[in-house]
């Protein structure tokens, strides 16, 4: 159909196999509480005039439009006051979801990127970890600590999303070819929205009828960006 841009404040489209993944409708409607948008962070700035989102991305540009949430919500607010109701119900699902799981290696695989930089056979989780909650990462590595429950907590808002009745809001834009980072191929195969797509594309049976994925922007004549619905790229 052709409705988005080649570029919004520096990203473009994401492709499959080198195609356009093919184009559905236009965004449009409010969005509810438990509606959570799913993405890339950068600077949209130049369209988002909100400290608080800007760095989010081009999700933060359909956050600001129709409301909804990110997983940063509830992370930014369990910082700030983790007795807040959202963020306690959210830490208890945490618990029994993102708690449960053992992990099936400690150690980054060959070839594993984020963000450029090759971090195959890292530590991921201290040896003999038998769950995924934060104290299961090595100490000595703080960053890559956070990193890794930076990773489960948005696998978990995931869940959470769908549990409460919202839908996932998942924007493709600047993600490059879906294909390689399905396939773990890339720079970017390892960083936190690639996984949380590999996700979403390993339950697809579960999660597929709450997702929508989106790609690109569309400027309306009056000067109203739309986000541009596809279909799933896979």
């Amino acid at each position: 159909m052709g409705f988005a841009l080649t570029d919004v404040c520096g990203f473009r489209p994401a492709t499959y196999a080198g195609r356009p993944i093919p184009e559905k409708d236009l965004a449009s409607g409010g969005l509810g509480k438990f509606d959570t948008h799913f993405g890339i962070n950068g600077d949209v700035s130049a369209i988002v005039n909100d400290g608080d989102i800007n760095t989010y991305g081009p999700r933060a540009i359909d956050l600001n439009q129709r409301g909804g949430i990110v997983a940063e919500t509830l992370w930014n607010k369990w910082q700030d006051n983790p007795s807040d109701s959202d963020v306690s119900g959210f830490l208890t699902f945490f618990e029994e979801v993102g708690g449960r799981k053992a992990p099936k290696n400690t150690q980054y695989p060959v070839g594993a990127k984020i963000s450029g930089v090759d971090v195959g056979g890292d530590e991921k989780y201290k040896f003999g970890a038998t769950n995924k909650k934060t104290s299961s990462i090595s100490d000595e590595n703080s960053e890559g600590a956070m990193f890794q429950l930076g990773t489960r907590w948005s696998k978990v808002a995931l869940e959470h999303t769908v549990k409460n009745g919202g839908r996932i809001h998942f924007h493709l834009d600047g993600m490059g070819d879906i294909s390689d980072l399905l396939n773990k191929l890339g720079d970017f195969n390892y960083n936190v929205t690639t996984r949380e797509l590999r996700y979403v594309y390993r339950n697809w049976i579960r999660l597929g009828k709450s997702a929508i994925f989106y790609n690109g922007f569309s400027k309306t004549s009056s000067g109203i960006y739309k986000a541009v619905i596809v279909d799933r790229p896979w």
